[in-house]
């Protein structure tokens, strides 16, 4: 694992002991495939999103076009335990690293691969046929083909549609909350971790109607909009492509469409 991804961790393996087994399981989620090419592993996009949030937490501001004014007010999202701090590698705030450790948490929950040989069907992929798999070694095969793509969603259970990875993590973790579990981790992101995934997967443009039924159905505040934002714009960031470039369209495409409100 890379060192610097130690601090973050720590933190979540202190404060939510129960689910500690399932923090370190999706570190080593496989990534194969056109989207996240920033690694062999998932840990590998925890590292970068943990990077870049340090990195704005310090102060910086990517000055692309999509950081249009009404964005400088997400970036003090990230940098809430000193909004005027300049120092690079601030630490981001609580929720933020809770964000990181956490959104992707039930990928191996929700595998499904592409294989060479009928690439047109997506098929179920275990954890036990990913440790199939990787004990076989590389180039990894899965049923006798080739695996050239991992996604993380599952069918839902006799309805037309998919359950995004991100709805998985949310359900198990208020399922834990309403145990009286995880008191420490805020509803905040657990909203945002069950919608990260849901549009930004989504090749169409979005209408302004789609983003604000979307929050009103998770009953988000302005606040929860700012912060879900920042998720995103880190969430892409650390989402790299073949050309070890991010893509950041879906943001673009969400800022063209919805101002978001004041949050300060």
């Amino acid at each position: 694992m890379e060192p610097s991804l130690h601090p973050a961790l720590a933190a979540v393996a202190t404060r939510y002991p129960e689910i500690a087994h399932r923090i370190a399981r999706s570190l080593e989620v496989p990534q194969i495939g056109l989207y996240h090419c920033e690694g062999p592993t998932q840990v590998s996009h925890f590292n970068l999103l943990y990077e870049i949030a340090r990195k704005v937490a310090g102060g910086y501001v990517d000055n692309t076009s999509i950081l249009r004014k009404s964005w400088e007010e997400c970036i003090i999202i990230l940098n809430v335990r000193g909004q005027n701090a300049k120092a690079i590698d601030f630490e981001p705030s609580d929720d933020v690293i809770d964000y990181i450790m956490l959104h992707d948490l039930l990928k191996p929950n929700a595998m499904n691969v592409k294989l060479e040989r009928h690439p047109e069907y997506r098929r179920p992929f275990s954890w036990r046929d990913w440790e199939s798999a990787r004990a076989a070694g590389e180039p990894y095969t899965f049923k006798g083909s080739l695996i050239t793509n991992i996604a993380y969603f599952l069918p839902k259970p006799n309805k037309k549609g998919l359950v995004n990875h991100g709805e998985l993590a949310a359900d198990y973790l208020n399922e834990k909350i309403s145990n009286g579990l995880l008191k420490n981790l805020s509803p905040r992101v657990v909203k945002v971790i069950a919608m990260h995934d849901k549009f930004f997967n989504r090749n169409d443009f979005i209408t302004i109607d789609h983003f604000e039924n979307l929050f009103a159905d998770y009953q988000m505040d302005e606040y929860d909009i700012q912060f879900f934002i920042a998720m995103s714009y880190l969430d892409l960031m650390a989402s790299l492509g073949p050309d070890q470039k991010p893509n950041l369209e879906p943001l673009s495409r969400l800022l063209a469409v919805y101002q978001p409100p004041s949050a300060f």
